[in-house]
């Protein structure tokens, strides 16, 4: 057998507790987790053999997060978020504003404001992507960025693939 039975031979803290005194690990390659566990040790010893508990774990759901579950449910295709862009609000970010704005001004059920506050964030992207300048489908604008200069070559894509 490949396994070690150590692991039901106390825990990982006591282990390496026992790794630190005797000299076996040095206190530089001592665990991030141990200076943690040992300022704030955990009421039950955990243990392999330990029972299992049994009290009642609440389930913390936000008003929000079940509107976003839905939201995503019913929008599979949204398009993909950077995380590292805190500038700008993601889509399920701008719906759920929406949603909450529409609610304080309240009068209306649920599904109604679901509705609404979708039909406007989906209004929004289309009038941004409207807005937005897009490149003419006969003529591409390539910027060449070498060195740099910038030259703008214009690139007739019908010419590309004429026959000659």
């Amino acid at each position: 057998m490949a396994r070690s039975r150590l692991a039901k031979i106390g825990t990982i803290h006591s282990r390496t507790s026992g790794l630190l005194r005797s000299g076996a690990m040095k206190e530089e390659d001592k665990p991030l987790w141990f200076d943690i566990y040992e300022a704030f040790q955990p009421k039950d010893e955990p243990r392999f053999d330990r029972p299992i508990s049994t009290g009642n774990i609440r389930e913390i759901f936000y008003e929000e997060d079940v509107i976003r579950a839905k939201f995503h449910k019913d929008h599979p295709s949204l398009p993909f978020v950077h995380l590292n862009d805190t500038s700008r609000l993601s889509q399920t970010q701008k719906f759920i504003a929406t949603y909450q704005e529409l609610s304080k001004e309240g009068g209306a059920q649920k599904s109604e404001l679901y509705k609404a506050a979708v039909s406007q964030v989906i209004g929004q992207a289309v009038r941004s992507r409207i807005d937005k300048p897009q490149p003419s489908e006969e003529t591409t604008s390539v910027a060449d960025t070498e060195k740099g200069k910038t030259t703008n070559l214009n690139v007739n894509i019908n010419n590309i693939f004429k026959e000659q």
